[in-house]
């Protein structure tokens, strides 16, 4: 899904991996559990994987045209 995502904003996304605890991002969006997705500077979801429709409304709540 992550690559429909980019394919369809190309440059207006940026997709970031991490591996989970000692990742200094982990710490610094206290996540505590995966998998997990930063849109913006927000911790919007924790445990689960959204929808392709819940990622792409986020990402326009953050701001995305």
């Amino acid at each position: 899904m992550l690559n429909e995502i980019k394919a369809e904003f190309g440059d207006k996304v940026e997709i970031v991996f991490h591996t989970g605890p000692g990742d200094k991002e982990w710490d610094e969006y206290a996540i505590s559990n995966a998998p997990a997705m930063v849109v913006g500077e927000l911790v919007k979801f924790v445990g689960l994987a959204p929808s392709k429709e819940s990622l792409v409304g986020a990402l326009r709540e953050a701001g995305l045209e």
